[in-house]
């Protein structure tokens, strides 16, 4: 699996080091894909699951830390569910604009000082 290989090293997040693991095991209450442990800056993810599946509770899993670095302690599972399915799917269907904003700095793309219509 390709998303095993890209997280083994674990993933940075707010200037953080995440460890990310894939784990055959139930998570707590048997029903959960996947699990972020804030104290420990550690995510699991179910293996039991499609690689595309886990490509998106990963997604989930980051939009929880994302918020965690936010300061926002109470989050809305399906508000996180519906973020999560809607961003993989405009990542995956405007790639290049992605690619483009990811190997972008800051500066360029917003460097002309002008705003387009």
């Amino acid at each position: 699996m390709k998303l095993v290989e890209l997280i083994k090293n674990g993933i940075k997040i707010g200037g953080m080091h995440w460890n990310v693991e894939v784990v055959e095991s139930d998570l707590y209450e048997g029903e959960k894909l996947g699990l972020t442990d804030y104290c420990n800056t550690h995510i699991f993810i179910r293996k039991t699951q499609s690689e595309d599946r886990m490509i998106e509770t990963l997604l989930h899993e980051l939009i929880h830390v994302a918020l965690f670095h936010a300061g926002i302690d109470e989050h809305d599972e399906s508000l996180i569910n519906a973020l999560s399915h809607n961003l993989l799917s405009l990542m995956r269907q405007n790639s290049e604009l992605f690619d483009y904003i990811i190997h972008s700095s800051a500066s360029s793309l917003f460097s002309s000082g002008k705003t387009e219509s």
